[in-house]
């Protein structure tokens, strides 16, 4: 049936889309790997035509292209894999996190193209066990996404083939796993604070409060970009600088793109991995508090010379939830507004925040848009009494935001009223209720239906 699909005239016009929506553009010369996935895709069903497959994989709520998804990203992966980047995690960029973040005391990680999840759970147990003794009583929040909704699923059960865990002592397997037949469960102290949800590099928003991808002090993205053309590549680059916090640090491939790409970046090499910074608000790299191992000082290479860009119109800015530019100029905040959005991009939540408030007092503004923006901060400032009181006013405004509910149980939850949460979760559900999975909700910057229903299981299996 290979044979059939490259035949098709259609073919062409599939591939260019595919890839323009994957951003694989490993494909462009690989047809024949290609035609493949679509067969394997195809589950043993009937191919038509070029047209009528491509008509399928644009289809609203069909899951043709999730499953062409799963043919083309790749899950094989294991725990603590590439030693030489977990080695500079824990000898340098925990310990500087840990310096930078002790009165915070608090640590955002994403895992982006996470597979299966070994990667994410590799980090909390390296955080929770070996370096406990630095971020005991942190709040860790630790972020897996992927194009792959199989491999996400696989992920939130925790549950692995022996393989994936060939990398492992017997000591730190029988500490952080218990066995379950022939397959082995981590242990569910190592699963708290990590969370999943399907996200496309390429065509999802992010930065965004919205998705919950911003303000992370750590993005590991290996082996993902190898497949993308250079322009996607740059673009996210710079995205991935813009979700960061200053003195946030990216982690990526061997065999990713060359440095100049990273060039807004401060280059950081270790034995055997490279890293990238972004500078300190200060514009200076601050040195851990923690020593450094011995046997090796990080080398930094000097920031290049970039060209200035043109600062984003207020609309254009990707990190906060979308505010009627309309609404903004008539009741004349736009001033408070770029306030706002500077500091919640350094990541100064708790005075962006004020900022909101600020903003909301003076202006007499009634957004539910933005009273969600005012609790989503204040989570981040760990205000959580402040956050359920904002959440509240927004669902008072319009009681149809699916995502607002899916927030409230989180703030419940941590006021410790698991019944509540619970409720809270279900009228979420049922505001998505009959909605495909793929159908974007609002104020979620590219969250779908279908994730919000993930990440709704996976929250309400953990309160008692």
């Amino acid at each position: 049936m290979v044979e059939r699909v490259l035949e098709d005239g259609g073919f062409g016009a599939l591939k260019h889309y595919v890839i323009e929506v994957t951003g694989l553009e490993y494909y462009v010369d690989r047809e024949k790997d290609l035609a493949a996935a679509v067969v394997r895709a195809l589950d043993g069903g009937e191919w038509k035509s070029a047209v009528s497959y491509l008509a399928g994989l644009r289809q609203p709520g069909g899951m043709a292209m999730d499953r062409l998804a799963e043919e083309l990203t790749i899950g094989e992966t294991f725990f603590f894999r590439h030693t030489e980047m977990f080695t500079a995690l824990r000898e340098h960029v925990f310990p500087e996190v840990h310096a930078r973040k002790e009165k915070e005391r608090s640590i955002r990680i994403w895992s982006a193209g996470c597979s299966v999840g070994a990667e994410p759970y590799s980090l909390s147990i390296l955080l929770r066990s070996e370096l406990a003794h630095l971020f005991l009583g942190w709040r860790i929040e630790i972020v897996g996404t992927d194009i792959n909704r199989r491999f996400l699923k696989m992920a939130r059960e925790g549950v692995f083939e022996p393989w994936a865990l060939r990398g492992l002592s017997e000591e730190v397997k029988g500490r952080s796993f218990e066995k379950r037949g022939k397959r082995w469960g981590l242990q569910k102290r190592f699963m708290e604070g990590v969370r999943f949800q399907q996200h496309n590099l390429v065509r999802d928003a992010f930065p965004s409060l919205g998705n919950e991808l911003f303000g992370f002090d750590l993005i590991i993205c290996r082996n993902v970009m190898i497949y993308f053309g250079r322009e996607n590549v740059q673009r996210l680059a710079d995205q991935f600088h813009q979700t960061l916090l200053p003195g946030g640090w990216l982690a990526v491939g061997h065999a990713e793109p060359h440095q100049e790409i990273f060039k807004e970046f401060e280059t950081v090499m270790t034995p055997g991995a490279t890293l990238y910074h972004r500078r300190s608000a200060g514009g200076r790299v601050r040195k851990s508090a923690v020593a450094l191992c011995e046997a090796w000082k990080p080398v930094v290479l000097p920031k290049r010379e970039v060209e200035k860009v043109e600062v984003l119109p207020v609309q254009e800015m990707l990190l906060l939830p979308p505010l009627p530019r309309r609404e903004v100029e008539v009741k004349g905040g736009m001033e408070e507004w770029t306030e706002l959005r500077v500091l919640a991009d350094a990541g100064r939540f708790a005075e962006a925040s004020e900022a909101c408030k600020r903003l909301l007092a003076l202006r007499h503004f009634d957004s539910p848009g933005l009273y969600f923006m005012h609790a989503l901060l204040l989570q981040q400032s760990g205000k959580v009494g402040e956050a359920h009181e904002a959440l509240k006013r927004t669902l008072y405004l319009d009681r149809e935001l699916a995502l607002v509910h899916y927030h409230l149980g989180l703030v419940l939850q941590k006021l410790e009223r698991g019944a509540e949460a619970k409720r809270a979760w279900r009228n979420a559900l049922l505001l998505v209720e009959g909605l495909a999975e793929d159908e974007a909700i609002r104020y979620g910057d590219g969250l779908t239906a279908g994730d919000l229903r993930c990440l709704i299981d996976q929250q309400a299996g953990r309160v008692i």
